[in-house]
């Protein structure tokens, strides 16, 4: 058996063997090992209510770097920051950075799927700028959103009449058993 250019035998060649496949064995441990050990940023909800209050704080005083700085550390944060997204989009959108604004407009979309504010949004910018089809595309996406809140609200609405009447009815079984 040759092992990188030298001729081996009897022992030494079991042994390179066995070598070879201990790496060989090592690396493939490791790498399915790597594989499954994607962990998942941490998110600190406190740093990014504080980044996001102070950027709230600079946009009010008309500190639009400074407020935009503090958006992008609270996102950063905590990425599924939808408030975060939300005001960032506006404040690109007021600083005339419209292909920012409907990517942040969209990853709201993405992340919280009752928002209708950032559909309705869309559809305006898409209007404003002459995209016809893709602002009608959103202004329906808008109204699924709102049917789908009246919806919730109107379950809820029954959820809680129905937990009321149980409530009721439990009253009077056990005034009923007291006598």
């Amino acid at each position: 058996m040759r092992f990188f250019g030298a001729q081996l035998s009897g022992n030494r060649q079991r042994f390179s063997t066995f070598f070879v496949f201990c790496i060989m064995f090592c690396t493939t441990i490791a790498a399915i090992t790597l594989t499954g050990c994607e962990q998942k940023p941490k998110v600190n909800k406190k740093n990014a209510q504080t980044y996001f209050k102070a950027a709230q704080q600079y946009d009010n005083a008309g500190k639009y770097d400074k407020a935009l700085e503090n958006y992008n550390n609270a996102i950063k944060e905590n990425p599924e920051y939808t408030k975060a997204y939300m005001n960032r989009a506006y404040l690109h959108e007021n600083q005339g950075r419209m292909d920012k604004a409907i990517q942040d407009y969209k990853k709201v979309l993405k992340l919280d799927k009752t928002n209708v504010d950032a559909a309705d949004t869309l559809a305006r910018i898409y209007r404003d700028r002459g995209e016809q089809a893709t602002s009608e595309e959103y202004e329906r996406e808008a109204s699924k959103r709102r049917e789908s809140a009246r919806s919730q609200i109107r379950d809820n609405a029954d959820q809680i009449k129905n937990d009321k009447d149980k409530s009721k009815s439990q009253k009077n079984k056990s005034k009923t058993k007291k006598k």
